[in-house]
């Protein structure tokens, strides 16, 4: 996660790896039902979150992880300022 993360902070990247990273996370995003149990979730939201900054929209993969998001805010108690 940590490599997929550091090339979705850089927006030289992105637009032609955009493809390939959210085929890439489609499956792990297609069994996280709750972010609560997983380990890696603050990674996988800053990965969503870059994705959405650089390319400026929603795609088919980010509109997908919406739901997943009060459980992100839960998880951290409403905070998370330092998402942002």
């Amino acid at each position: 996660m940590a490599i997929i993360k550091g090339i979705c902070e850089n927006k030289h990247y992105v637009p032609g790896c955009l493809g390939l990273i959210e085929q890439s996370l489609k499956g792990i995003i297609s069994k996280m039902e709750q972010p609560i149990n997983s380990s890696f979730d603050d990674d996988l939201l800053l990965i969503i979150l870059s994705i959405i900054k650089h390319s400026n929209s929603l795609s088919d993969l980010t509109k997908a992880t919406l739901p997943l998001f009060p459980a992100f805010f839960k998880k951290k108690d409403g905070i998370l300022s330092n998402m942002f």
